[in-house]
């Protein structure tokens, strides 16, 4: 009976306490729900953006790994077959190595695209240059003549009479006898060429082409260079003594210069191909 009643009064007075104790387990608990929940949804979107990060990352890393696979690919083919163009690529290092590209590059639609101003002697070497290159490719040659002399046109009619019909290139001429300037005899020029044509080639009148293998080579290269909207060739003097520039600078106020200009060394690592600072613009070969 004591014992019984001693019970009782202990339910009776800790009833209340026993209540609010168990709702704050059953509270804490809930708490500990939710929190777990949370976690889980947090570990749930934190796997999947590493996902989708290590997605992105291996995705760009097989397209560096394709890039990098053609480009020793090209190598390996420019290396085996006797080399006639020496070019360094700089990336941390130097790896210099040639190109014969006749097997590399398929036959490509190009036009040359020359502006003559009364220089009559040297459009001859030029065409002379030109007409010989040892080439696959399929080009055309448009000269665009701001002078219109007499002597200009029977330099342009000798160039292309003296050689076989069989290896001679598509030829178009355009008088310009009001001499508009350097940028619209191009630009009149260029729509000339054939709808075919996939590159355009600006020669000046004033240089040859010291490479049998030139127009081949800069096709070469800018398909090799498909971020490239333009490539460049490396200018010498004569007797190839001193630089006239290995590319162009071009500054923030809109003027340009000659890189390299006047170095006595023109086979100097830095003047050959390089990716320019602002209009990546990639420059390499010797005229």
């Amino acid at each position: 009976g004591n014992q019984s009643s001693v019970v009782i009064q202990y339910n009776m007075l800790g009833g209340p306490q026993l209540k609010a104790r168990r709702d704050r387990r059953a509270t804490m608990s809930i708490a500990k729900k939710r929190f777990a929940q949370n976690n889980e949804c947090l570990k749930t979107r934190r796997g999947r953006l590493l996902i989708v990060l290590l997605a992105l990352i291996m995705f760009m890393a097989s397209l560096w790994i394709i890039n990098t696979y053609q480009i020793l690919k090209t190598i390996h083919a420019d290396r085996s077959n006797n080399d006639d163009l020496e070019m360094s690529l700089m990336s941390h290092m130097f790896a210099y190595f040639s190109v014969k590209s006749e097997d590399i590059v398929p036959t490509t639609a190009l036009s040359v695209v020359i502006l003559t101003y009364r220089k009559y002697d040297a459009l001859a070497n030029l065409l002379t240059s030109v007409i010989a290159q040892e080439t696959s490719l399929n080009f055309e040659i448009i000269i665009a003549d701001n002078g219109c002399l007499n002597e200009t046109k029977q330099v342009i009619s000798n160039s292309f009479s003296s050689i076989s019909t069989t290896s001679i290139p598509n030829h178009k001429y355009l008088p310009l006898c009001d001499n508009p300037g350097y940028a619209k005899g191009n630009n009149a020029a260029v729509k000339l060429a054939t709808s075919s044509s996939r590159m355009i080639l600006f020669l000046n009148d004033d240089i040859v082409l010291d490479d049998s293998y030139f127009l081949q080579n800069m096709v070469q290269l800018r398909s090799m260079k498909h971020s490239a909207a333009a490539v460049g060739c490396k200018i010498a003097n004569a007797d190839k003594g001193q630089l006239i520039e290995a590319g162009s600078m071009v500054f923030n106020d809109g003027n340009g210069g000659g890189f390299g200009c006047c170095s006595r060394d023109i086979y100097a690592p830095l003047f050959f191909l390089r990716q320019a600072s602002r209009l990546h613009i990639w420059g390499m070969l010797t005229c």
